[in-house]
């Protein structure tokens, strides 16, 4: 069975009303405290909020980017990989180098199905064009070194990243 409570036992304030009357004397005592750690959380909180929000529009923003031609609401025929490479590389297809402040795309040999080298003397990129999957990608290669060797180096890179690209296993 249970121990009887007594009269004086009744009388005494319950166990968590003096705790609950502790901690409130405490933060009465500790305003300034306890409203700059309020607030502090407070702004955490918010700023975590707010970042999560940019990061998920930039993933949605670059996601609406890279949609195939079929979910486009542009022309189909215009927004195939060939179609753009057609308009970057070649040169009926290019308007005025000039105006880029760009050199010309130089031709690479020995890599995809066609590749070019565009760069300046700080950094270039090597665009491999893979027409098994109807797809191009960039290398994009910074750095002190001279041209050719940035151009070998991407194109060792590239060699490794096709197969990828044609569904075969990496090694």
């Amino acid at each position: 069975m249970a121990d009887k409570i007594d009269r004086k036992q009744l009388k005494r304030p319950d166990e968590f009303q003096l705790l609950a009357g502790r901690a409130m004397g405490w933060m009465v005592g500790h305003k300034r405290l306890v409203l700059g750690a309020s607030g502090a959380i407070l702004a955490a909180l918010l700023i975590a909020w707010g970042l999560a929000t940019w990061r998920t529009s930039r993933e949605a923003k670059a996601g609406g980017e890279n949609k195939p031609a079929a979910e486009s609401p542009k022309n189909p025929a215009e927004d195939r990989p060939r179609d753009q490479w057609k308009k970057l590389f070649h040169p009926a297809a290019r308007k005025n180098d000039d105006e880029k402040g760009s050199s010309p795309p130089l031709a690479v040999k020995g890599v995809g199905d066609e590749a070019f080298w565009m760069g300046n003397a700080i950094s270039g990129g090597l665009y491999v064009l893979v027409l098994e999957n109807d797809t191009y990608f960039r290398i994009s290669l910074g750095g002190s070194e001279e041209g050719p060797v940035k151009i070998e180096r991407a194109k060792t890179l590239a060699r490794r990243a096709i197969p990828r690209l044609r569904g075969d296993p990496p090694g």
